[in-house]
C-alpha cells in the first residue's frame, strides 16, 4: 500500500496528525496538503504535479528542552547522591552491628572467665621464660580485676 494510500485511508477515519508526525521527514521536510477534484483531502512530501491550491505544512520546531535536561541531570545526580548516602549509612549500621556482636562475644567470654577465675582458689601462669608456676594471690586478684573491668567494658 503506497503512502498516499494510507494517507488517504487516514483522512477518512481522523488519525491525519499522526501520520503527519510519523512520515515527517527526521531533517524536518515539509508536507503539503491538498484537496482534488472530488474533495478528498491528501497529504504529501512532495508538491503535487496538478494545478491544485496546495498549503505548505512546515514541521513544528523542535522544543528547547536544555531547562528539562538540566533539570532531570540535576535530579538524576541528587538521586545518585541519595543512593550513595544510603549505601554509607547501611555500611556504617553493618559496622556498628558487628561491633555489637563482638561487644556481645566478649561480654559472654568476660563473664565466663571471671566465674571461673572467682571458682577457682589458684590457677597456674607462665614465668618470665616460659615455665609454669601457681600464681600469687595479688596475681589472682589482679587477674580478676582486669576481667571485671573488661565485664564493664562489655556488658553495657
Amino acid at each position: 500500500m503506497e503512502i498516499r494510500e494510507i494517507l488517504n485511508q487516514c483522512a477518512v477515519t481522523g488519525c491525519v496528525g499522526l501520520l503527519i508526525y510519523s512520515f515527517s521527514s527526521p531533517l524536518g521536510a515539509a508536507m503539503y496538503k491538498w484537496v482534488d477534484a472530488e474533495g478528498n483531502v491528501h497529504y504529501t512530501q512532495t508538491k503535487p504535479e496538478a494545478d491544485v491550491e496546495t498549503e505548505i505544512i512546515k514541521p513544528q520546531e523542535p522544543a528547547d528542552n536544555t531547562e528539562l535536561d538540566k533539570e532531570f541531570s540535576e535530579r538524576k545526580a541528587r538521586e545518585r547522591g541519595y543512593q550513595e548516602y544510603r549505601k554509607e549509612k547501611e555500611k556504617e549500621q553493618e559496622l556498628i552491628n558487628k561491633e555489637k556482636e563482638r561487644y556481645a562475644a566478649n561480654c559472654k567470654s568476660s563473664k565466663e572467665l571471671l566465674e571461673k577465675l572467682q571458682s577457682l582458689r589458684r590457677f597456674r601462669v607462665k614465668d618470665e621464660e616460659g615455665n609454669p608456676k601457681w600464681a600469687s594471690n595479688e596475681d589472682h586478684q589482679a587477674t580478676i580485676d582486669r576481667v571485671k573491668d573488661n565485664v564493664k567494658k562489655f556488658c553495657k
